[in-house]
Parts: structure tokens; C-alpha cells; sequence
């Protein structure tokens, strides 16, 4: 929450003296997460699936969204450009394509549209609900 800009730094020494450094110190803004690519990219209904999400700006307890019908669980943050989660397809989540969002910590978010793909259980390929 602290404002972007240059700040003045203080040292004090424990006999209370003390000198400042002008605007020697800069807040910057983080930037909002990319994401280049969601590996596996498809799960059928009813399974478990283990992704990885590849991208950039990633940081902190981070939220993932695969849309309505996937629970997404054990989020972890791997570094800036790795996120790793465990879905949960439910056999009632429409089949198609979705949306994938990232979320930093500073609410600043991404979404890679049509990213990852619901198929139906047995069925590899397909083509229901494109969009």
C-alpha cells in the first residue's frame, strides 16, 4: 500500500545520533503477472489434474481461477515465473474452454483467455463449447 516514489533514509545509532540520506530509497509499483502457458492445458470431468502455470510477476500467496465447476487447491508460488496448483474437475463443470486467472497479493491480476479445456470423461478431443 505505500505510494511509488523516492524516500529520505535515517540511520540512528544507538547513542542517538543520526544522520539522513535524501530521496536515496525508491518504492516502485509491482508489475501485473503474465502468463505465458498452462501445462497440462485440458482435464476431463471428474479427475484430479496437477498443473504449472509458466509466466512472469508472480509473487505470494497468489489466487488461481479456472472458472465455475474446478477447485482449485495447494496453490504454491514456486517463484516469479512458476505457480503450481491440484484441480478438482467436477463432474458437473461444463465442457469447454476457460479462462485462467492469476491474482497477486496487490489484487493486480492476469487472464489468459481460453487457457485450459474441460473434456468429457473418456473423451480426449472434443470440440463442444469453443469460447
Amino acid at each position: 500500500s505505500a505510494r511509488k516514489g523516492k524516500r529520505d533514509v535515517t540511520v540512528t545509532n544507538l547513542d542517538g545520533q543520526s544522520n539522513t540520506k535524501r530521496r536515496c530509497f525508491k518504492v516502485k509499483k509491482r508489475k501485473a503477472p503474465k502468463i505465458r502457458s498452462v501445462d497440462p492445458n485440458r482435464g476431463r470431468v471428474g479427475t484430479h489434474v496437477n498443473v504449472r502455470i509458466t509466466g512472469k510477476d508472480f509473487w505470494g500467496h497468489v489466487t488461481v481461477s479456472f472458472g465455475s465447476g474446478i477447485v482449485v487447491s495447494h496453490v504454491v508460488c514456486v517463484s516469479s515465473e512458476l505457480i503450481t496448483a491440484r484441480l478438482y474437475i467436477r463432474t458437473t463443470a461444463h465442457i469447454g474452454y476457460r479462462d485462467v486467472t492469476v491474482r497477486n497479493p496487490d489484487h493486480q491480476e492476469v487472464t489468459k483467455r481460453n487457457a485450459f479445456r474441460v473434456t468429457r470423461s473418456g473423451d480426449g478431443d472434443d470440440d463442444d463449447d469453443h469460447g
